[in-house]
């Protein structure tokens, strides 16, 4: 079995499927907007700040660690205020 997180819920699934799923979370991720949470684009807001920016870093990379594969590297933007 294999398992993709998708916060806040993991889902498990046979490898046979693995490649399948892979390219639907690619599609969705790609879809997500990052920005102004104030904008109804907006699906996803900035971090609410450098350590908590850097704290999610680190799970990432943790994740990475583990054996996990990032499908789609986004870049969160950076808003100085």
């Amino acid at each position: 079995m294999a398992r993709l997180a998708l916060l806040p819920h993991v889902y498990w699934f046979p490898h046979s499927k693995l490649e399948e799923v892979n390219a639907i979370a690619k599609e969705v991720a790609q879809q997500v907007r990052v920005g102004n949470p104030e904008d109804e684009n907006t699906n996803v807001g900035p971090m609410v700040s450098e350590k908590q920016y850097e704290r999610v870093q680190s799970y990432i990379q943790i994740g990475v660690e583990e054996g996990a594969e990032l499908l789609e590297g986004l870049e969160w933007p950076v808003l100085k205020i």
